[in-house]
C-alpha cells in the first residue's frame, strides 16, 4: 500500500512518562486496524491541563526509546518542536498539508471525547478526521447523547468507519491496563519500584536523569 493512502492513526498525549498502558493500547489499535500507521504524538503544552514538570524533550526521548523496536509504531515530534499551545487542530492541519491523500484518524478516551466541544476549532477538526474512542470493555457511555447535535456520524464497526472521509466516530471497547502516569510518578518520588509498569529502557532513562524525584526528599 502506498504511504500516501495508508491510513494514519494519531494517538496523542503527554506521555509523562510513557508506560505499558499506552503501549498496549497502541497495540490494540494496531490489531483493530493493522493496515494503518499508528503514530504516537507527545504534547508539549497541553491546552486543558497544567504543563508537565518534566521537559518535553525528555518525554519525547522516553517515547522514542519505548517504541524503537516496533516498526508499526512511530513517534511524531511536531508538537514538541512547535512553540505555543499544542492544539490538535494545528497538528492535523500540518499533517494534511504534508500528506493530503492520507485518511486520518484520532484516538481518544471517553473523557476526552465528552469534552471535545471545548477544544480549539473543534468543529473544523471533526470534519477533517474520523475518531476512534477507546473504552474499557463493558463500560456504559452516554456519549451519543452528549454529541447528539455535533456534526458526526456514529458507526458500529471499524469497517464502517473506514468508509467515511471524516466526521465518523467508532467506540472501541477493549481491555485496558490499569496503569497511570500519575501513579508511576508518585511511586518514583517515593523511591518505590515501578518495574513491570513501563519498559526497562524508560526506567533506566528516568533513573539516569533523576526525573520525577523531588530534590532533598
Amino acid at each position: 500500500m502506498s504511504n500516501l493512502r495508508q491510513p494514519l492513526v494519531v494517538f496523542g498525549g503527554t506521555f509523562n512518562p510513557v508506560h505499558y498502558g499506552h503501549l498496549r493500547l497502541a497495540e490494540d489499535i494496531h490489531n483493530l486496524f493493522p493496515e494503518a500507521e499508528i503514530r504516537l504524538m507527545p504534547c508539549a503544552t497541553p491546552p486543558h491541563r497544567v504543563a508537565p514538570k518534566v521537559s518535553a524533550s525528555d518525554r519525547l526521548t522516553m517515547l522514542q526509546l519505548a517504541t524503537r523496536d516496533y516498526a508499526h509504531l512511530t513517534v511524531d515530534p511536531r508538537e514538541i518542536n512547535r512553540s505555543g499551545t499544542s492544539y490538535t487542530w494545528l497538528s492535523v492541519s500540518e499533517i494534511e498539508q504534508e500528506e493530503p491523500e492520507r485518511p486520518l484518524y484520532l484516538v481518544m478516551g471517553d473523557d476526552a471525547f465528552a469534552g471535545l466541544a471545548t477544544w480549539y476549532e473543534w468543529q473544523s477538526l471533526l470534519g477533517r478526521v474520523n475518531i476512534i474512542i477507546v473504552a474499557r470493555r463493558g463500560e456504559s457511555s452516554n456519549l451519543r447523547e452528549i454529541s447528539s447535535t455535533w456534526p458526526i456520524i456514529w458507526h458500529d464497526s471499524i469497517h464502517a468507519l473506514k468508509l467515511q472521509a471524516g466526521g465518523g466516530v467508532f467506540r472501541y471497547e477493549t481491555p485496558l491496563l490499569d496503569i497511570s502516569s500519575s501513579y508511576i510518578r508518585e511511586q518514583i518520588e517515593h523511591r518505590h519500584s515501578c518495574r513491570f509498569l513501563l519498559p526497562d529502557v524508560v526506567l533506566e532513562y528516568i533513573s539516569a536523569n533523576g526525573l520525577y524525584i523531588t530534590q532533598g526528599k
